[in-house]
């Protein structure tokens, strides 16, 4: 019977060893982060959204953000970020994960442009890219969004679900240190009775 109870506390373990390196990432992400910036020159608020390319086939994808200082999060919003005129939105990103290749910009009529980060995005993957800055000086003057780009720049208006895996993996972990404790203390108490008797 003993063995059946190892043998179901397997995936347990498991789910406790991700919770703890989840937590871990927000001291020194264990990830290969790219610092780049978006500064918005026109008299107009913009949104902009970082896209990604992934594998051989040039999937797009929306980047894995960080928050660029202490704690490093992984950022729930990874899309949509709101840039009044004359401000810089810096962001990080994990390039081992994929290739940065777009920036889709929106204005406030709901209008998409984009400007290419990488050419040749399949090419030379997950390197830090020559351009790392960007400046948005005429909205117009900018290239048009492509399907496969825009379907992912709209998915990433909404917020995800990253909050709640720290969450879940933040009970998980003070479950554990509960169970612990309370397990060393039991011990502790029954080794002290078989003493004294």
């Amino acid at each position: 019977m003993k063995w059946l109870v190892r043998l179901a506390a397997i995936p347990y373990y498991i789910a406790l060893f991700v919770a703890f390196l989840m937590w871990i990432t927000i001291l020194c992400p264990l990830a290969f982060m790219t610092d780049c910036s978006v500064t918005n020159a026109t008299n107009a608020t913009l949104s902009i959204t970082p896209i990604g390319t992934v594998g051989p086939e040039g999937q797009r994808t929306l980047l894995p953000l960080y928050r660029t200082s202490f704690p490093y999060f992984v950022k729930s919003k990874r899309g949509g970020f709101q840039i009044e005129p004359n401000e810089t939105f810096r962001f990080d990103y994990d390039m081992d994960d994929v290739n940065f290749s777009e920036i889709v910009i929106e204005n406030p009529a709901g209008e998409m442009r984009q400007i290419v980060a990488n050419c040749n995005p399949t090419q030379n993957q997950y390197i830090v890219p020559s351009e790392t800055d960007f400046v948005i000086a005429d909205f117009d003057a900018l290239a048009n969004v492509p399907a496969n780009v825009k379907t992912v720049a709209v998915a990433g208006q909404q917020m995800g679900r990253m909050w709640l895996v720290y969450v879940v993996s933040g009970i998980l972990l003070l479950v554990e240190c509960v169970r612990s404790t309370t397990t060393k203390t039991k011990t502790y108490a029954q080794d002290r009775h078989r003493t004294m008797r």
